[in-house]
């Protein structure tokens, strides 16, 4: 067999094992493929088939090189652009070494078409709900501000009628949050005699 026929046949193999997960994002509610959960079945594989994998970090990119043991010169080497991986609490050698690890697990799910759920939508979708948690709470703060203000209105009319004329609005409804925060603050003070 030539090395694509290996690869293939590798391909194959590994499918057929039905590997399970062990890896767990709690950020994004997902599991993956940890490298233990499928590295110790390629290395069998690949011994079966007498192929070599030889996993390389460089300066930009990451790469796994295939070797045909039995013709050294057949080689498919598969890559990946490298970026920095941040996670709170590490220093740099832990960043090198998760930037090891996430590149070598991908470059294998690559050459491997070792297939997973797709991981940047359950992150996208998380992104998504925070978010709309927190246009939620801004949309509570104004609406808390506005209450204080209408709370006020008959004391400071004149205030709040300078105020909307200074800022060319009709009504607070027409403010942007930042001068209704203003405008309430600015109530605020007068109420402490500031």
């Amino acid at each position: 067999m030539n090395i694509y026929e290996k690869i293939q046949q590798a391909r194959i193999e590994l499918q057929e094992m039905n590997l399970k997960k062990s890896g767990f994002n709690k950020f994004a509610n997902f599991k993956y493929y940890d490298l233990k959960d499928f590295l110790p079945e390629v290395n069998t594989i690949f011994s079966k088939l007498k192929l070599f994998s030889k996993f390389d970090l460089l300066e930009e990119k990451a790469t796994l090189t295939i070797i045909n043991a039995e013709k050294i010169d057949e080689l498919v080497v598969f890559e990946s652009p490298k970026a920095e991986i941040t996670l709170k609490g590490q220093n740099a050698l832990q960043m090198i070494g998760s930037t090891h690890t996430y590149l070598k697990r991908y470059c294998y799910l690559n050459a491997l078409e070792i297939i997973e759920d797709d991981e940047i939508n359950a992150t996208i979708n998380k992104d998504k709900k925070q978010h709309t948690k927190k246009a939620a709470t801004a949309e509570e703060k104004r609406k808390n501000m506005e209450d204080y203000i209408a709370k006020h209105t008959q004391k400071y009319q004149q205030l709040i009628d300078n105020f909307l004329e200074i800022n060319k609005a009709e009504s607070i409804k027409d403010l942007t949050d930042e001068e209704v925060s203003n405008l309430a603050r600015g109530i605020l003070k007068r109420e402490k005699g500031e």
